[in-house]
């Protein structure tokens, strides 16, 4: 059994890598060589920039690398990036290419999420969102089909947090109603809201 921040289908790797922000590490079962890469879309979705993680940041130590089309079949090393088209991580990426995304071959790589959507960039929370490494919005706007049970329980989140909104409404009305009882009690104007009243 997998971990649930670790991809095993070519399916599901290719999903976060198109989704516009992915950040993942690759590890090689051999050597327990790893790592981390950034794919970003550009604004217009046509081209995807690839960077490597190359200092102690992992939000800022990333370093362009080549761009990859959208539908992963085409990676180029950057003529203007500044790691060298040998050095290992480099030919790390190179090599994952030519072997899971074009041969779909996952079998001697490890690919892990760092549990943050690979779309919106938002720490993922449910089980499912987890797996997929795409959050319950994330998955509807980039028309990712479900499985059945996850379906259900995006469906069941979804109308919870319809059912939190309206509590939230709710208490919101009686909050106003106590506030205008209070005022008609006391005499000040109906609009009145004394300090601190939330």
């Amino acid at each position: 059994m997998s971990h649930p921040h670790q991809l095993t289908d070519i399916a599901d790797v290719m999903t976060f890598l198109n989704a516009g922000r992915a950040r993942f590490t690759l590890v090689s079962k051999a050597t327990g060589n790893r790592f981390t890469y950034r794919v970003r879309a550009a604004k217009d979705g046509r081209i995807f920039f690839v960077s490597l993680m190359t200092g102690p940041d992992n939000e800022r130590s990333f370093t362009y690398l080549g761009t990859l089309t959208p539908d992963g079949r085409s990676y180029r090393h950057g003529v203007r990036s500044p790691i060298a088209e040998d050095a290992p991580g480099a030919r790390a990426f190179a090599w994952f290419h030519a072997a899971a995304i074009v041969r779909g071959d996952l079998s001697r790589v490890e690919f892990w999420h760092e549990g943050k959507c690979g779309r919106c960039g938002r720490t993922l929370t449910v089980p499912e969102s987890i797996e997929r490494g795409i959050g319950p919005e994330c998955t509807g706007i980039l028309g990712v089909r479900l499985p059945p049970a996850a379906a259900q329980a995006q469906r069941h989140e979804e109308m919870l947090r319809g059912e939190q909104e309206d509590m939230f409404e709710i208490q919101r009305r009686e909050r106003e109603e106590e506030c205008e009882r209070m005022n008609r009690k006391l005499g000040f104007p109906v609009g009145h809201r004394p300090e601190g009243w939330a």
